[in-house]
This record gives structure tokens, C-alpha cells and sequence, in this order.
């Protein structure tokens, strides 16, 4: 009977180990997030190239390095498969794609997982901010508020308008990003983060307007 019973034990701890040695969608977007936000902080460059080449370079190394990372691949294709994705795409099809949910939970959660790109991103709204009222006359502040008005009167007509075509949603959702920094250059942040919050409805892969709107609400 005891040696039964220290079979059964074995087996569970066996068992449970297993369970927590699985990969899971939560632990590979964990893990995804620390090494890019670790290959972001290993290079020295300005936060225009972190917001924008750096990040995807880095994204790029790392999947790279999983990939090549044969029992990490197999583990990975094991979630691709448990995506339920359309069988009439190929693998590679399906890898892409899981490849671009990765990508995009990763760039969406950036601001919360990771502070050099955080502070890039602030200083990359706030460099642009700044330099304009640093350089703005009064005949500027007005061209401001003309160009609010305008922007106001164009993306008001959009909103009645349904976009199907996913290039013009795309550009729809990076002017109301404009618009919501042209906002919070008038120290406006409750109505700013309205068009952050209309331009990630057009465009949810729109990772900068959710980057500028968490910088605000947080």
C-alpha cells in the first residue's frame, strides 16, 4: 500500500511539474515582452529610433532567437495549433499571423511592460509638444486653433461616413491621433484621450495612440 501511495505522489509531482514547465499564451507574451524591452535597453540610440525602427528590429532579433530555439519552436507551434485558425491556411499562414497577435499584444502593453520604451514615448510626444510652443508666435497659436477647427470639421464628417477600406480606416485613426496631440498642446488631455480612444476604433494595431493615451490616464 505505501509503495503504491509513493507511485501515486510520484506521478502527481511528475504531473505538476509538466503543468508548470508548459508553455502558455500568458508566458509567451511575458517572456517576448522582457527580451525586447531588454534588446531596446541594450542599444543606445535616440527614442525617435526606439519608437519607431529599434522596436520592430528588436522584435524581429527576438523571434529570430525563438525560433532558432528548437524545443522553444516546438512549444510555440503547439500554441499556433491551438489557435483554431482556418484550415484552409497554410502553417506558415497561421504562424504569421499568431506571429502578428504576438506582435501587436506586445507593442499595445509596451507603455506597461516597459519602461525605456515609456519614456521614449513620452519624450517623443513632448519633444514635438514642446518644440511648438517653444517656437509658436501668436500668429502660430492661431494657426493651432485653425488647424483644431479644421481637423474638428473633417473628422466629424468621417465618423457619419462607414470606411470599409482598411488603408483609409488606417489614415482616419493617425489623424485623430493629430488631433489628440494637438489637443494636449492646447492642454486639453480628457478631449485627447476621446481621440486616441476613436483613433485606436479605426485602427486597432494604432499601438502610439494607445501608448499616448495610457501615458495620460495612468
Amino acid at each position: 500500500m505505501k509503495k503504491n501511495y509513493l507511485i501515486l505522489l510520484s506521478l502527481v509531482c511528475v504531473l505538476l511539474l509538466s503543468c508548470q514547465n508548459k508553455l502558455t499564451q500568458n508566458k509567451l507574451n511575458e517572456m517576448l515582452s522582457n527580451d525586447w524591452c531588454e534588446c531596446l535597453e541594450t542599444k543606445t540610440t535616440s527614442f525617435e529610433e526606439i519608437i519607431s525602427q529599434k522596436s520592430y528590429q528588436c522584435i524581429e532579433s527576438v523571434i529570430a532567437k525563438y525560433t532558432n530555439d528548437k524545443k522553444l519552436y516546438k512549444n510555440i507551434i503547439e500554441l499556433v495549433n491551438q489557435k483554431g485558425y482556418d484550415t484552409a491556411l497554410s502553417e506558415y499562414e497561421k504562424e504569421r499571423l499568431f506571429g502578428n497577435e504576438l506582435g501587436f499584444t506586445l507593442l499595445n502593453d509596451a507603455v506597461d511592460n516597459c519602461l525605456v520604451y515609456r519614456e521614449a514615448l513620452i519624450e517623443y510626444k513632448n519633444f514635438y509638444i514642446n518644440l511648438a510652443k517653444k517656437e509658436a508666435s501668436e500668429k502660430d497659436m492661431e494657426g493651432v486653433d485653425e488647424l483644431i477647427v479644421a481637423l474638428q470639421n473633417q473628422l466629424s464628417s468621417i465618423e457619419e461616413i462607414s470606411i470599409n477600406d482598411k488603408q483609409v480606416k488606417k489614415q482616419v485613426s493617425y489623424y485623430f491621433t493629430v488631433y489628440g496631440v494637438l489637443l494636449e498642446y492646447k492642454n486639453k488631455p480628457k478631449l485627447a484621450v476621446e481621440q486616441y480612444d476613436k483613433a485606436i476604433k479605426y485602427d486597432k494595431n494604432n499601438h502610439v495612440a494607445n501608448g499616448f493615451k495610457k501615458i495620460i490616464s495612468n
